[in-house]
């Protein structure tokens, strides 16, 4: 949880896709009682506390690596430049409200000012003043909670390749999003939706670190041993969560309990590190093998150029999942998915 939260969900067409294997890790986005994955490992580090949660996120580093697939069948079968596995499909079960950003009406506030963006998009000329909008929402809807609100890094950067690559640098409180996803030359109601689950994703980060902090208060942790002794925010910040510790045992305390252990537990970190540092050597290996597959001639793209392709691929799937079902990154995606619920609600009359 400490330094950089990524929002690590390839999924265009030419990337990996987000899911596509088959348990609560690495699964097609299923999970315990017929909820999503991340709902099922959110659920389960509240139920089962630190240790198992660890010991949860820790496993996946011991598992077998991918198996390679077969290789297109048929002489000249060219493999699919499309992302192989489709998204997995909203749960059909109601969400609970959930605490925090979760169950304050922020949801539907990201959704409705990413909706607005669509018919000033070319009145908004620059992905900056496009952005804006957004963030400004963030900063309302986390200030409404008691969360200081975090520095925008301006001017947007290109951040990679990636579908949607976002940071919250929770050392410097700042969040960073990608250029290129608000300098599309049009966007539909399918991108509002996206961006609108980045920036809340990003903003839940921002909570989730926080309230952590406001347990460490609880517990007795002076706001100048978290900056100066444990480096966990800025100043600013670590005083703003002493002056508001988290009192009681309900949901909120069980969550932070979970988020504060990635910051005091050295296995917890270590783990975490080892996941982020898989998923980037992954998405290396698939990006430059893909660079080598797509300069060969069309009749030599099958076989077994084919086979190591996907499988390069699927590890990359397989990084992904296992990355996203950290506490932290599967409590964030719950705020995706409460998105994507709403925008598939039919319109009002």
């Amino acid at each position: 949880m400490r330094g950089r939260h990524s929002r690590a969900r390839p999924g265009a067409p030419d990337r990996a896709p987000e899911t596509a294997s088959e348990d609560v890790l690495r699964g097609s986005g299923r999970g315990i009682g017929g909820g999503t994955a991340a709902a099922a490992v959110a659920a389960f580090g509240r139920g089962h506390g630190n240790a198992a949660t660890t010991a949860l996120v820790r496993s996946v580093l011991a598992r077998e690596p991918v198996a390679p697939v077969s290789a297109p069948t048929g002489e000249g079968a060219p493999v699919s430049t499309q992302s192989g596995a489709p998204a997995a499909s909203p749960s059909a079960e109601p969400a609970s409200a959930g605490t925090g950003l979760l169950g304050s009406g922020a949801v539907g506030h990201f959704l409705d000012a990413a909706r607005q963006l669509l018919p000033r998009w070319a009145e908004l000329a620059t992905p900056e003043a496009r952005l804006q909008p957004l963030f400004d929402v963030a900063v309302a809807e986390l200030t409404a909670i008691g969360v200081p609100a975090p520095k925008l890094i301006k001017p947007l950067k290109n951040l990679g390749v990636q579908d949607g690559q976002t940071f919250f640098d929770d050392n410097q409180w700042d969040v960073m999003f990608d250029r290129a996803e608000f300098a599309v030359a049009t966007a539909d109601d399918a991108h509002a939706v996206k961006l609108a689950s980045m920036v809340a994703h990003e903003s839940r980060h921002v909570e989730q670190h926080f309230r952590a902090l406001r347990l460490a208060a609880t517990r007795g942790m002076k706001a100048g041993d978290m900056y100066y002794k444990e480096g966990w925010a800025p100043l600013k910040v670590c005083l703003a969560a002493a002056k508001q510790p988290l009192e009681g045992s309900g949901p909120e305390a069980a969550e932070a309990e979970v988020w504060l252990n990635l910051l005091t537990d050295d296995a917890a970190r270590k783990a975490s590190l080892e996941l982020a540092a898989r998923l980037q050597e992954a998405r290396d290996a698939y990006l430059a093998e893909r660079e080598r597959f797509d300069a060969l001639p069309p009749a030599q793209q099958t076989g077994a150029a084919a086979a190591k392709l996907e499988r390069l691929r699927l590890a990359w799937v397989a990084a992904s999942d296992a990355f996203n079902a950290q506490p932290t990154e599967a409590d964030a995606h719950l705020m995706e998915e409460a998105i994507e619920r709403e925008a598939a609600q039919p319109a009002g009359p």
